[in-house]
């Protein structure tokens, strides 16, 4: 790892003599609501160095030729409409640096001298009134720790924190991660992680490229009406067009995959264009090398990202997208020659496990008039993962202690096939009722095509081989469809107080799957300069994990299994949020916010006890769930700071603080702590850019975490060695809490830019401390003298890098 970092920094600073300046920035002008092109709207670029200003042709399109490398800022005006002022605006040589900017409509007249200044972090949903943020492209490169995933960068966000160093779920307010509902272009997808596990929305790596997305909102709570299907919160990603007008370039090479991107025109007369992002794994000469991942697994993934983009008559567009990849992983615990703990499986056995997803989409989208915007989008979908597990039924033990591979005796032990095909249709219009009036209207049709199967041995008997018989735990085809519907009004009483309402409905065919009327509403009022307050309520519902509901329990005779679960219902949370927003000076800005929410209709066991689904939603693990009803209670409040230096001056800095409690009950009544009640979390990122030379820039960047630890109970030894798996006791249920959670990530950057190409390495220096945090107790007989069970450790120091050309 020396030798790498000493050789890149030499051989990058050789190029430093070759630099070279200029570039183009261009992009498009539109109107926020109707999306029509602006028509003479007045572009500015300035920076320290230079300022430069022109206006748009009759297609909303600028372009400023021969801009310097690195940060400057735009402003953008048009008669009607509010000013806007984009900072750090990130100009490199080896790539044009393309914008497509919207307006809002001044709807009273003195709002168009009034520049509204855009800064990383401001949503640009007119809708959301709070709990919502942007997140940039910029901040999943940026920020230490955030591995080059988009998903990760929410844990950078005040309410939001991780669970697995190894995986990205998000909790959001103390909810379940599969409360987080991820869609693009208003069509919610599945799991859209490698290594998927059914039930969860998290994993190791997200198979979304950040270079083939645009600027995408992030909603922790409150969300507007047009979000469904949700209880925690909303990613709403956008991808990226392609460059329209030149062929682009980049290789990306690092511990976490080999990338090949590229964009450029179709038709450079018709503004047709592509983009692509193509990445295979290369963690095996890494492994190799002797980096530690927590696992003797060798996994492969690969993924491709893509868009193209058709311009048509009348300003519609037509753009057929996809995401696609696919990984595998062999956990093979019978090659060890000692005991080590195994932080992505099971401990007794040998795993194979395979999983995918594909997702194929048109989306359509026209201005109908000078009014109104219509979206449509047709995907399909479809989801897999199938594996089969061995049991480690004996060893043969040296006279050292070691193990010997050849004297391992194995079994068949769990087999497994899901796969999941959906078709969506989703459509949505935008109306100006008026300067100050706005509606959206929309719906969304997913049809589902479910084939589960699964078999498990049943380990009655000593003896694998010839006494214990095989289960059928799945085994069901079946088609089901969710409709959904919505519609949001905004309206702006003057220039300090503008206020939303909306209704959202659900309809899903399996199960008591209803929830017809959920009312949305907020309002943000301007109480004095630079000083917001800020309310949004309402009420959200999610239907629970498909393969959950097929599950085959046994009946109350043991004969015949039953799909026991089909008759669930949605589980439902009321949301309501109360924000303060200080812009303190024009590059720093204090944000703080209190929420309550109270969720119920949440499935628990039929019989009394702790379990309830509220705390599930992560991990690697199935659920095999017991009867249940929809009885269940729980109940989130808390309190969130955030203050934010915005960048300038080479320099920005971001402190959250959440102080949070997250309770529940389950059929027994009582209530505790959920899975995912810390208490308290907080996190400082900072960033730091020097220029070297003219064109080379060198950036280190800092992340501290801390966090309550999670939370734990008493073991039920005997259910446990039943289950080969660690079961909790009902009694003193999570009542315990593993020691607090604090990791120190360090990012080194160094940037060149070059006559047409742009050179970037990086190292990304996880948990820089060696902290030992606590994962949690995982089922290891054989790995601890003295007990079955075993303490799991989150990742230890972990360097990766990268190294980047894009020409």
């Amino acid at each position: 790892m020396k030798r790498a970092l000493v050789f890149s920094i030499f051989w990058l600073g050789a190029l430093v003599a070759m630099a070279q300046n200029g570039q183009t920035v261009r992009g498009k002008i539109i109107d926020a609501d109707t999306k029509m092109p602006l028509y003479r709207a007045r572009v500015f670029l300035v920076s320290d160095s230079m300022a430069k200003g022109m206006v748009t042709d009759s297609t909303g399109n600028f372009a400023f030729k021969d801009v310097p490398t690195g940060r400057h800022t735009i402003k953008v005006m048009h008669r009607g409409h509010k000013t806007k002022v984009l900072t750090n605006v990130v100009v490199l040589s080896g790539k044009e640096t393309v914008l497509n900017l919207s307006l809002q409509v001044a709807a009273f007249s003195d709002e168009e001298e009034t520049d509204t200044k855009t800064h990383t972090g401001e949503v640009g949903n007119e809708m959301a009134m709070v709990s919502a943020r942007e997140f940039s492209v910029d901040e999943t490169v940026r920020y230490a720790g955030s591995r080059g995933d988009p998903i990760r960068t929410a844990l950078n966000f005040a309410g939001v924190q991780g669970l697995d160093d190894s995986r990205n779920d998000l909790v959001i307010r103390g909810n379940s991660p599969y409360g987080l509902a991820i869609q693009i272009d208003g069509v919610n997808i599945m799991n859209s992680n490698h290594f998927a596990t059914p039930g969860t929305n998290g994993g190791p790596l997200s198979k979304i490229s950040f270079k083939c997305l645009d600027n995408s909102d992030f909603y922790s709570g409150s969300m507007p009406a047009e979000f469904g299907n949700c209880s925690s919160g909303v990613f709403d990603l956008r991808l990226k067009t392609g460059n329209n007008q030149k062929h682009e370039q980049g290789i990306y090479f690092g511990v976490l995959g080999t990338d090949v991107f590229a964009e450029g025109p179709i038709n450079r007369e018709k503004g047709s264009s592509y983009i692509f992002n193509y990445r295979r794994s290369v963690i095996n000469l890494f492994m190799n090398a002797g980096l530690d991942f927590g696992t003797n697994a060798v996994p492969f993934y690969q993924d491709l990202n893509f868009k193209l983009n058709y311009p048509k008559k009348n300003g519609a567009e037509l753009s057929f997208w996809g995401i696609t990849g696919n990984s595998r992983s062999s956990i093979t615990l019978s090659d060890d020659t000692k005991a080590v703990p195994e932080l992505y499986g099971d401990n007794d056995r040998d795993q194979y496990s395979e999983s995918g997803l594909d997702i194929l989409g048109l989306t359509y989208t026209r201005p109908l008039n000078t009014k109104t915007f219509l979206k449509a989008t047709i995907a399909y979908s479809k989801g897999f993962n199938f594996g089969h597990d061995n049991y480690i039924v004996s060893r043969d033990t040296l006279a050292d202690g070691s193990f010997n591979p050849k004297g391992v005796k194995t079994t068949p032990f769990v087999g497994y096939n899901y796969r999941k095909d959906k078709y969506t249709l989703t459509s949505y219009m935008n109306r100006r009722l008026a300067a100050n009036k706005l509606l959206k209207v929309g719906f969304t049709a997913e049809a589902f095509d479910m084939r589960y199967y699964d078999s498990v041995r049943v380990t009655t008997s000593p003896d694998w081989v010839t006494q214990n018989q095989w289960t059928t735990r799945w085994n069901s085809t079946e088609v089901q469809s969710l409709w959904q519907y919505f519609a949001q009004y905004k309206q702006e009483f003057g220039q300090k107080f503008q206020a939303t309402l909306g209704l959202h409905g659900t309809y899903f065919t399996l199960g008591n799957g209803k929830s017809l009327i959920e009312p949305r509403m907020g309002f943000s009022y301007n109480f004095a300069a630079g000083k917001t307050l800020s309310f949004g309520a309402g009420l959200y519902s999610q239907t629970q994990p498909p393969y959950m509901y097929y599950y085959l329990g046994q009946n109350a005779d043991n004969n015949n299994p039953v799909a026991y679960n089909k008759g669930m219902g949605l589980t439902k949370n009321w949301q309501s949020s109360l924000g303060y927003n200080w812009s303190i000076t024009p590059n720093l800005n204090l944000h703080a916010e209190t929420y309550y929410q109270y969720l119920y209709n949440i499935p628990v066991e039929v019989q009394p006890s702790a379990f309830s689904l509220i705390n599930t939603g992560t991990g690697f693990s199935r659920v095999f769930a017991n009867p249940l009803k929809n009885s269940g209670t729980a109940y989130n409040y808390g309190l969130e700071l955030s203050l934010q230096r915005y960048f300038s001056k080479g320099y920005s800095l971001l402190l959250n603080g959440t102080l949070y409690q997250s309770k529940y009950k389950g059929s027994d009544g009582v209530l505790r702590n959920t899975n995912f009640n810390g208490n308290y979390m907080a996190n400082a990122l900072g960033t730091r850019e020097f220029k070297v030379r003219e064109h080379a820039t060198f950036g280190i960047g800092t992340n501290v975490t801390y966090c309550g630890g999670r939370r734990y109970g008493n073991f039920d030894l005997q259910k446990s060695t039943q289950q080969k798996d660690v079961v909790w006791q009902n009694s003193g249920y999570n009542q315990h809490k593993y020691k607090d959670y604090f990791r120190l990530d360090l990012r080194l950057t160094y940037t060149i830019n070059l006559e047409k190409t742009t050179h970037e390495i990086a190292f990304d220096l996880l948990n820089i401390l060696n902290t030992k945090n606590v994962l949690s107790y995982a089922w290891a007989p054989g790995l601890n003298a003295n007990s079955n069970f075993a303490l799991r450790q989150q990742i230890g120091f972990l360097p990766l890098f990268y190294y980047k050309l894009d020409f």
